[in-house]
């Protein structure tokens, strides 16, 4: 078979992550599959695929050998498209990988404005709230709230959002509500461990951004989970602002020390490293970057 068919194969069983489904996909046997890919791996004399009868994940030759055979494809991709006059427009799908709620609540309503006029492109939400390694789960292009730790992957700041301090009157009523943010020493506070530096939040004092420590009964990766403990009168959260927007409009929940600003939260874009950026992840960036800084 093809040396580049071969690597079609691999890229997309570590993408697929089953044989069976890359080989229905080419309308090949399984057998077929699996021997091309033992004959891959005989030829670059490396074992590039760990196999089971559960999974299939990448050994770090693999996924060295993944990058490469990704730029190579799509630079062939490329230089296709060219030829015939489609480089411009977005195809396949592409796999974008998200926290939980900001997905739900920020990306999802943003599909049809970046799937408009592109028949054939398709978007898969990935949404977690652990760090996903784009390699690892086929994930073209994801999506990152806060400051980053080092990368090797491509990364491109496309907008900020903010936290808001709130509780519920319930809680504010049953505690002294803080006149400063050296009283939040006395309030229990909702931690999320999902964001660097959980206990400590950090405000802007005019030009000056200060850290607070902070202790809490409750914490949890997930800012769904401490609106829910907000809302119920645990205690004071840092909580994202398109999970509590609403509740603050119909007054569920209420600013604590309205007169200060939680520090901004870069919105971060991440995809990986290679000569050619496909037109699909492209055009998403692209309307992203549109629909955050309005």
């Amino acid at each position: 078979m093809d040396r580049l068919l071969q690597m079609h194969l691999f890229v997309r069983l570590v993408e697929a992550r089953s044989f069976s489904a890359v080989a229905q996909e080419r309308n090949l046997s399984q057998s077929t599959v699996s021997k091309q890919m033992a004959a891959l791996e005989g030829h670059l004399g490396a074992r590039l695929l760990n196999r089971s009868t559960r999974r299939i994940s990448l050994t770090e030759e693999g996924a060295s050998y993944y990058e490469k055979c990704r730029t190579i494809l799509e630079s062939v991709a490329e230089a296709e498209a060219g030829v015939s006059g489609a480089a411009a427009s977005p195809t396949g799908t592409l796999r974008l990988a998200c926290p939980l709620s900001f997905g739900a609540r920020r990306i999802a309503p943003l599909l049809p404005s970046i799937l408009k006029d592109s028949p054939d492109f398709s978007i898969e939400l990935v949404m977690s709230d652990r760090s996903i390694d784009l390699v690892e789960e086929g994930v073209d292009l994801a999506i990152r709230i806060g400051p980053l730790a080092d990368s090797a992957l491509m990364v491109q700041r496309i907008g900020t959002t903010w936290r808001e301090l709130v509780a519920s009157a319930e809680y504010l009523q049953q505690m002294r509500e803080p006149k400063d943010l050296n009283d939040l020493s006395g309030h229990n506070c909702l931690i999320n461990t999902g964001f660097s530096s959980p206990d400590h939040w950090h405000f802007m004092v005019g030009e000056d951004l200060r850290s607070v420590p902070v202790q809490g009964t409750v914490r949890a990766n997930n800012s769904g989970a401490l609106r829910e403990c907000a809302l119920a009168g645990v205690g004071i959260g840092l909580i994202p602002i398109w999970q509590v927007e609403e509740d603050l409009r119909l007054g569920r929940l209420q600013r604590v020390l309205p007169s200060l600003s939680p520090a901004p939260l870069p919105i971060h874009a991440l995809y990986p490293r290679g000569g050619f950026v496909p037109a699909k992840v492209r055009l998403t960036l692209d309307r992203l970057k549109k629909a955050f800084r309005r």
